[in-house]
């Protein structure tokens, strides 16, 4: 069963394929026909994609090169005139979007970890040069490696992992000897690499066509499995921590409880007081004499 891959989440590694893995990928997407298109073209990588304005433009040509394609791409119509069928089309719009999207994102993430990185660690001697494309929008700027030994090789898959699982974890770091185990070699002049996961999972990596850096994409997809029993730990365990700390947050905006006394209990007692203040003052107070108040009756009649 042919594997489809999801245009609109690929890996950062489809911007560095180059000749005959960018048309593989090409013919993993769209097709043979739309990979012949390019090929046919010396379109070899995403750069020059981006960089030609119609691809198929090159189906108006009468020429024995493109005859053939042209068969397979178009319907011939009864007057000898060529129709360019409408999937055809529209694979390599939704591929060329697709790149230039993840170019464009690729680009801004690039210039986010300069402005936070230190001077030192951008110019630092690692063998890593920055190349930026000669145009103007729809460029391409990428960070390449070339790496001449074991240890290069090394390196460059430890870092690219640490990066790659910054971006699906919240938290966590792959790190090797702990999550991985990497295993580089050199034989005949070949370099070969062997990543087991802690899952028990075994992945050999490809080289490039060029021999200069290995491909991680096997890897990362690995990483998306949810097969992967270290990943499905992590994810559990990052979910736990956030589940604890929306707890803790919620315990600490509750408002505290409040013990109170009886409704109007110091009103009470101080209207007791008072009260018994005033029988007290009510109760000393003397009496007139009897005879003083007939006399004042008298006095007013």
């Amino acid at each position: 069963m042919k594997t489809v891959l999801d245009l609109y989440n690929l890996q950062d590694d489809v911007l560095l394929l180059n000749n005959d893995e960018f048309f593989n990928f090409v013919r993993q997407v769209c097709g043979d026909v739309e990979a012949d298109i390019l090929k046919v073209q010396g379109i070899h990588n995403v750069r020059c994609l981006l960089h030609t304005p119609n691809v198929l433009s090159i189906l108006d040509l009468d020429c024995n090169e493109v005859d053939e394609i042209k068969q397979n791409a178009c319907f011939k119509l009864n007057n000898g005139e060529f129709v360019i069928k409408q999937g055809v089309k529209g694979n390599l719009e939704d591929l060329a979007g697709a790149l230039k999207t993840k170019n464009d994102k690729y680009k801004k993430r690039l210039q986010v970890q300069r402005e936070l990185l230190p001077p030192s660690t951008i110019n630092g001697n690692n063998n890593i040069s920055q190349i930026t494309s000669l145009t103007t929008t729809p460029s391409i700027t990428m960070v390449t490696s070339k790496c001449l030994t074991v240890n290069d090789h090394i390196t460059f898959i430890k870092e690219y992992i640490e990066k790659h699982s910054r971006k699906i974890f919240d938290s966590m770091v792959l790190k090797e000897g702990e999550h991985y185990r990497l295993t580089v070699t050199l034989s005949d002049n070949a370099f070969e690499a062997r990543i087991k996961c802690q899952c028990g999972g075994t992945l050999n990596l490809p080289l490039r066509d060029d021999k200069t850096t290995f491909i991680l994409s096997n890897y990362y997809k690995h990483l998306g499995d949810t097969n992967c029993s270290m990943v499905k730990r992590i994810m559990r365990d990052e979910k736990k921590v956030v589940d604890n700390t929306s707890n803790n947050i919620t315990l600490s905006l509750s408002p505290p409880s409040i013990t109170t006394a009886s409704p109007n209990s110091d009103n009470t007692k101080t209207t007791s007081r008072v009260k018994r203040k005033r029988e007290h003052t009510c109760s000393s107070t003397p009496s007139p004499p009897s005879s003083a108040v007939k006399r004042s009756k008298r006095q007013r009649k």
